[in-house]
């Protein structure tokens, strides 16, 4: 009868591990998929914002007072969002009612700007940015009412229009905050069988602290433009060099190798 159940038992064991890890597998695959959807649709509609912005004849024409209309009921819908309309010299005309002030000098000596200044989107994360710390910040061209930059490749933009998002809000900002909450739970009640506190569950590689559940979004060149939580913010003001050689590296070098369909690794 021992010799029937010992291997019996060990198959019981073996089989629930491989359970496990295959229900493991596929609950983390759910959730990459489900965040990755949610952070471009995040990335996507803050662009989108801003283009609808930007083609406001009240914006075209860089009036001040109507402009500092529109930003007004737009800072309604995205209150984490500081949108801001410059002049190419550096003069802001509009922008939120709580806005860190910055001067000509500050605004026409940063990369984005300059870029802008050129005709081309940029995008990316500040350490030193228009919010007073750091920030996810995309920014614009404004061309004027009777150029447009499709059809007349001479055109060239009369304003630059801004969208700063403090790092600390971008969870709140992007919806992601609560949905990772949301599958943290449903995760744990998966495995455990039961609900257990997931808050403020967040690894810290940097700090040797390995449990928990993170969302990062890497860009292809290796910088991470996203971390969801507070406590990994200093991940995106990298290198992405100093990235790769530190403990987020082997993340960061499989999320490159990543093909638009999920994969385990």
């Amino acid at each position: 009868m021992a010799c029937i159940l010992i291997p019996f038992e060990i198959y019981l064991v073996l089989r629930d591990r491989d359970y496990a890890i295959n229900t493991t597998d596929q609950i983390l695959l759910a959730e990459g998929n489900l965040a990755a959807t949610n952070l471009q649709r995040w990335e996507r509609g803050i662009n989108e914002t801003l283009h609808l912005v930007g083609t406001s004849p009240s914006i075209r024409r860089l009036d001040p007072r109507e402009s500092q209309a529109i930003i007004n009921e737009t800072s309604k819908i995205f209150p984490h969002r500081s949108i801001r309309l410059w002049t190419l010299e550096g003069e802001l005309l509009a922008s939120p009612s709580k806005t860190v002030q910055v001067d000509k000098s500050y605004i026409l000596n940063r990369p984005f700007f300059q870029q802008t200044r050129q005709g081309k989107s940029a995008r990316g994360v500040y350490e030193n940015c228009l919010t007073g710390g750091s920030c996810y910040l995309v920014s614009i061209p404004v061309f004027a009412a009777d150029a447009n930059p499709l059809t007349m490749p001479s055109a060239k933009p009369i304003g630059v229009l801004t969208s700063a998002t403090r790092l600390e809000d971008t969870g709140a900002d992007s919806g992601l905050e609560s949905e990772v909450q949301h599958l943290r739970d449903l995760n744990s009640l998966t495995l455990t069988g039961k609900p257990t506190d997931t808050k403020n569950q967040y690894p810290s590689l940097q700090n040797k602290e390995f449990n928990g559940f993170e969302v990062l979004m890497v860009s292809k060149n290796g910088n991470v433009i996203f971390p969801l939580s507070n406590r990994n913010n200093s991940i995106s003001l990298l290198s992405a060099s100093e990235i790769a050689n530190g403990p987020w590296g082997p993340m960061v070098k499989a999320a490159q190798q990543s093909s638009r369909r999920g994969e385990f690794k």
